[in-house]
């Protein structure tokens, strides 16, 4: 199964690791089956949101691309 996740999920995921946005990310990423597809706008906005003033940056939460 492919899924996408929206930016606004994303980002809750790196903010708060124990909430549901955590908990969908965290199976997208282990689950054989499943299969997360990110475009490029998407990955782009994520970046642009997590690099803003006093949120965790993309070197904090240490990104990996998929």
């Amino acid at each position: 199964m492919r899924i996408t996740l929206d930016t606004n999920v994303l980002v809750s995921a790196f903010i708060s690791k124990t909430g549901y946005s955590a908990r969908v990310l965290d199976i997208a990423l282990t689950l054989e089956d499943v299969e997360l597809v990110l475009s490029e706008e998407i990955v782009r906005e994520f970046v642009q949101v997590m690099s803003r003033g006093q949120r965790p940056t993309v070197k904090t939460v240490g990104l990996r691309w998929w």
